[in-house]
């Protein structure tokens, strides 16, 4: 679970249960890819990178159901 928080900022499980149910893996993943940009304009580079990490998750579950 450590590894999850340091990867993501919080555990895959949690996750899974706030990403919006009407909202495919794909374009959850551009809008956390989004928030990452964000994070850069702010120079928070560590919040940046968990949530780019987020986005390879939903992007490769994504590709995990084909």
């Amino acid at each position: 679970m450590s590894k999850e928080i340091s990867m993501f900022g919080e555990t895959i499980e949690s996750m899974i249960d706030t990403k919006p149910e009407f909202t495919d893996n794909l374009m959850y993943a551009m809008s956390i890819l989004s928030d990452a940009q964000e994070e850069l304009e702010r120079n928070n580079k560590e919040t940046a990178r968990k949530f780019i990490n987020k986005a390879k998750y939903f992007i490769s579950e994504e590709g995990r159901k084909k």
